[in-house]
């Protein structure tokens, strides 16, 4: 029995629901030599802000018995030395790409919107408004208000579809999600780390080197299919699920919950390979539960 993977998203066929997460790809061509690339739906930059950013001081990454957590801070090289060295390479991969997009103020997602909107190669702009490990007190996903100004100046001054990426740590996901879409939003991406810390005690010291990181892996699953499934009663717009899949049926949990695509992250840090495992775990699921395709296990199985 033949299984199409295919996904259709925002007017792009996708090969497959499966996106490299922003962060756990590098600059996207780091992955090559571990899968075929036509195998995936999309893959996402790691986070590109206006001017280089050196990140956080060492330690950055922590395993966890139930996760990572990781204390990057955005370290890129900057939006115009990405467009000079790391766009030919963006431009050959055989898959949709995602550029991710931060900063430290509102201003800065329209600045780095407008400079990359002529690039036909990129498929879709992902906003980064809930990065845990920079410093802020509040992530711009926790302010509505931030939310609605960021997108607003984003859409003025690009054509190419926008993704919202949210936090979950907020009081009422679907409130922020309802924001996104009401103000051009194409998309939103649920979610991001949990913001949390490490102490050592005995030195008296933090054990990241920024203080503060961001808690992904299988424990956070259980919260974003609780806040896709919160979301996707509210608005109309695709969701992407991010947190916690590391095998086929996770990715088929988050299907069901509602989500479009699923978003690997923290499992490639592991296991460079890992999507064409869990691809193929999602096939053996289709097969197991005789549904030919994404869009008729959705439509099956989504409670």
């Amino acid at each position: 029995m033949g299984i199409d993977l295919k996904v259709d998203f925002l007017g792009k066929k996708l090969n497959s629901p499966v996106i490299i997460a922003s962060g756990v790809g590098g600059y996207c061509n780091e992955l090559e030599e571990f899968f075929d690339f036509s195998l995936i739906g999309a893959i996402t930059t790691k986070t590109i802000t206006p001017n280089p950013r050196e990140g956080n001081p060492p330690p950055r990454i922590v395993e966890m018995p139930f996760g990572i957590i990781n204390s990057i801070g955005l370290a890129n090289v900057g939006v115009e030395k990405f467009i000079k060295e790391k766009m030919p390479l963006l431009k050959k991969l055989n898959t949709k790409k995602i550029v991710s997009i931060g900063g430290e103020n509102e201003e800065d997602f329209k600045i780095l919107a407008k400079r990359l909107s002529s690039y036909p190669e990129i498929d879709f702009l992902e906003i980064n408004l809930s990065c845990p490990n920079i410093g802020k007190d509040i992530l711009f996903s926790q302010d509505e208000k931030a939310v609605k100004r960021i997108i607003k100046k984003v859409k003025k001054v690009t054509n190419i579809p926008v993704i919202a990426k949210l936090s979950p740590q907020v009081s009422n996901i679907r409130e922020i999600a309802i924001v996104c879409e009401k103000e051009g939003a194409d998309a939103i991406n649920i979610g991001n780390t949990l913001p949390v810390e490490l102490r050592d005690f005995h030195n008296k010291k933090y054990v990241l080197g920024g203080k503060y990181g961001g808690l992904s892996g299988p424990c956070i699953k259980p919260l974003i299919l609780k806040l896709i499934e919160e979301s996707r009663k509210h608005v109309n717009v695709p969701i992407i699920a991010t947190g916690g899949i590391y095998s086929g049926k996770d990715a088929l949990e988050y299907l069901s919950a509602g989500a479009k695509c699923i978003s690997l992250g923290s499992v490639i840090l592991l296991e460079p390979s890992a999507p064409v495992r869990i691809l193929e775990e999602i096939k053996e699921e289709f097969k197991f539960l005789r549904v030919k395709s994404v869009k008729e296990f959705q439509w099956n199985y989504t409670f």
